[in-house]
């Protein structure tokens, strides 16, 4: 029996009354939703270039010798703790030295005391969460989504299946021959994730 995924960016009574069935409809196979529901939120996430669910996140990575760095994961919500590696181990830095950009969901992380991230190799580690929770994803996100799904399911009736798999029943379309709505790249072209080495 498909779950729905961590990762997705809708649940099925969302889906159905955006495409005006009844929550309880037993017309309705859930099961085979989640799965659409469970693509579509994985093909969201490869074209913005980020995740969208809350998670923690772990980064270790190379200082620069600036004040800023940029995470790979948009929308901070809490910046846990930054480390600096002095030679032997991890060494804590002091939270009231740095801030996340909390306005614009950069995932910009900077020092406010004047620090910088030393230069070095691998010599610096952030955790943090980003994301959002499903109930508060922003509307537009959960509208593509169901864009997505009704997409897949349109697919499905007009292509052949990729892949099967038994357990668990999972099933993928092929999508040779069809882009993913205009709209919907409209919207997640908004919220795409860059990193600039």
């Amino acid at each position: 029996m498909p779950v729905l995924s961590d990762y997705a960016v809708i649940d099925v009574n969302y889906y159905k009354l955006y495409a005006g069935y009844e929550l309880d409809d037993t017309n309705i196979n859930d099961d085979e939703l989640n799965q659409f529901i469970n693509q579509a939120s994985r093909l969201m996430e490869q074209e913005a270039n980020r995740a969208f669910r809350s998670s923690t996140a772990t980064e270790v990575f190379h200082g620069n010798g600036t004040v800023n760095y940029m995470v790979r994961q948009k929308r901070i919500t809490t910046l846990t703790t930054l480390h600096y590696w002095d030679g032997t181990a991890w060494e804590a830095v002091a939270s009231p030295t740095y801030e996340f950009d909390s306005v614009e969901s950069t995932g910009l992380i900077y020092f406010t005391d004047g620090n910088v991230f030393h230069t070095g190799n691998q010599n610096w580690k952030v955790v943090y969460v980003y994301g959002w929770d499903l109930a508060s994803i922003p509307e537009e996100l959960k509208l593509c989504c169901c864009e997505i799904v009704e997409w897949l399911k349109q697919l499905r009736k007009k292509s052949g299946i990729a892949s099967e798999t038994l357990g668990d029943k999972s099933i993928s379309y092929k999508a040779e021959n069809s882009k993913m709505p205009e709209s919907a790249k409209e919207i997640l072209f908004k919220y795409r994730s860059y990193r600039y080495a």
